[in-house]
């Protein structure tokens, strides 16, 4: 149900149908409002969601709120002890929040995410996407991907996939935009990293608020900025170290951040036909250097290849001589940068 003048409607119906059509490909309920916080879109979804409200009458938010308030729509309990601070507060939330999205159960054990956004020069959107049976699983990262329009560009995760090393796109909440496999693993994990209610969060308290003001100061960012931390694991004697910095948005309204995480106990291994492409080495050199870099001795890599220390010795010489090195100390710091910019190719 669109209920927006024509000339109007020619304005905004850019945003408003793109909305629509993620709205109609994810099954959410859409409500979009005006600037003036009335309704001017509703979809059936919608509709059937909120089959008490009269949306023809371009009810306000504040119209919708004591709609549900009188038919016990709201899980929290604190809407119905204060209703006028309750709705105080949303209305805050809304007019200096650019963006949000929360995670709810219901009472019939429905998991909804539950979306708001301020489109420029339009007003604002709700929706809400029902994900019991991902939520059940745990089988997915959420995020905003049908709104942000990255489901179909997936610009931002053909980027972050090629990292060997886990990364993900966040909002200046945590929300997860994407994540690349490393990451996935990562919060698989749940050792001092973890995803919880599709946000990224870090399992103390301390460290997590820590982590939430590096998220928002990297998303607002207007220049390079160092903002690193190091996230305690129970699991294992070194501590993730976490680079976080800001990832301009496709769309240029959302503010997001760049998340890597580095696990020191980790050498990323790298194809020797890597580095054999990058500096003529034959495969018996390139093989070498890459178990050089990994930390492996002279009669480990012997031993290894069934040949001796002799011979790898004079391919390692060879090795220096067409990298333009000189000690195993700067072949070892080499391989290492190298790694970190591509994917790891793991040798049969």
């Amino acid at each position: 149900m669109l209920i927006v003048p024509k000339r109007t409607l020619m304005q905004f119906e850019s945003s408003i149908w793109r909305l629509a059509d993620a709205a109609q490909a994810t099954g959410a309920g859409l409500v979009v409002f005006d600037q003036e916080d009335r309704i001017i879109y509703s979809n059936e979804a919608n509709n059937i969601l909120y089959e008490f409200v009269d949306f023809a009458q371009q009810p306000t938010y504040e119209d919708v709120f004591r709609a549900c308030l009188a038919h016990k729509r709201f899980v929290e309990a604190e809407a119905y002890q204060d209703p006028e601070r309750w709705l105080a507060g949303a209305l805050q939330f809304r007019r200096y929040h650019q963006f949000a999205q929360f995670m709810k159960i219901y009472p019939d054990q429905r998991s909804y995410i539950v979306t708001h956004e301020v489109i420029p020069g339009v007003g604002s959107y709700f929706s809400r996407i029902e994900v019991t049976e991902k939520a059940s699983k745990r089988g997915a990262l959420f995020g905003p991907i049908a709104w942000t329009g990255l489901a179909e560009s997936r610009a931002v995760s053909t980027a972050i996939d090629t990292l060997p090393i886990a990364s993900a796109v966040t909002t200046a909440t945590g929300v997860i935009l994407d994540a690349n496999d490393a990451m996935a693993a990562l919060l698989d994990a749940r050792d001092g990293l973890l995803e919880v209610g599709g946000r990224l969060s870090v399992a103390r308290p301390a460290e997590h608020d820590a982590f939430l003001r590096l998220l928002a100061e990297a998303a607002n960012a207007t220049g390079h900025r160092e903002l690193v931390m190091r996230v305690t694991r129970e699991r294992a004697d070194t501590a993730y170290l976490v680079n976080v910095s800001h990832q301009p948005s496709p769309f240029g309204r959302t503010a997001l951040a760049n998340i890597v995480v580095l696990d020191p106990g980790i050498t990323p291994p790298i194809s020797p036909t890597i580095l054999a492409t990058l500096f003529g080495l034959t495969a018996a050199e390139a093989r070498v250097a890459a178990e050089i870099g990994r930390g492996a001795r002279i009669d480990e890599i012997a031993e290894r290849y069934g040949t001796s220390p002799q011979t790898v010795r004079t391919q390692l010489k060879v090795v220096f001589q067409k990298t333009g090195l000189v000690r195993q100390g700067e072949l070892v710091r080499l391989i290492a940068q190298i790694s970190a910019f591509f994917r790891p190719v793991f040798e049969k």
